[in-house]
């Protein structure tokens, strides 16, 4: 029992997430791409071999290389002190590279594309806009979820609560 107490422990809080399974990275060490410095992977996914993650997790990847052959080499053990320091202006490049492709698309694709706007329009200090584009790219998303019959019911963390029923967005302001 004494021995369980003095096993050493190496979990501690990251704002980093796995690219492929999405968990927190709460290890002192994991992999990170050595070239975009904004891809990520957990212990048990790096033992995946690369070639063999989930197509849209090497897809997402790949589209921050697009002229690049990506291999399980590219992938390099990075203490969390590092990924912090090198990571965090490398992952702001990629989400404003995802931004400006979202908007040249006219399309959000998924939630993840969705958090890249909400994101942005936070960074710019508000979650309101009055570009009607990026709107219509929030509205149209929505609208998507409802054809496919899906309730959506979204907090902006602003204290305004968008629910879209039939077609028919109500805005509730608190």
């Amino acid at each position: 029992m004494s021995a369980d107490l003095l096993e050493s422990a190496s979990e501690i809080s990251t704002n980093f997430r796995c690219d492929n399974c999405g968990l927190q990275l709460d290890q002192i060490i994991w992999l990170q791409c050595k070239y975009c410095q904004a891809f990520d992977l957990c212990w048990e996914c790096s033992q995946t071999e690369y070639e063999q993650l989930p197509k849209e997790t090497l897809t997402d990847h790949k589209n921050s290389h697009p002229n690049m052959s990506l291999t399980k080499e590219c992938l390099q053990e990075v203490f969390v002190r590092n990924a912090e320091i090198d990571g965090f202006t490398a992952r702001k490049q990629r989400r404003r590279e995802e931004y400006e492709r979202i908007v040249a698309e006219k399309c959000i694709q998924n939630d993840y594309d969705m958090s890249v706007v909400m994101e942005k329009l936070i960074d710019d200090g508000s979650i309101k806009t009055n570009d009607e584009s990026v709107n219509s790219l929030i509205v149209n998303y929505y609208l998507k979820a409802n054809r496919r019959n899906i309730s959506v019911l979204s907090l902006d963390g602003g204290g305004e609560q968008n629910l879209i029923k039939k077609n028919k967005i109500f805005l509730f302001c608190f």
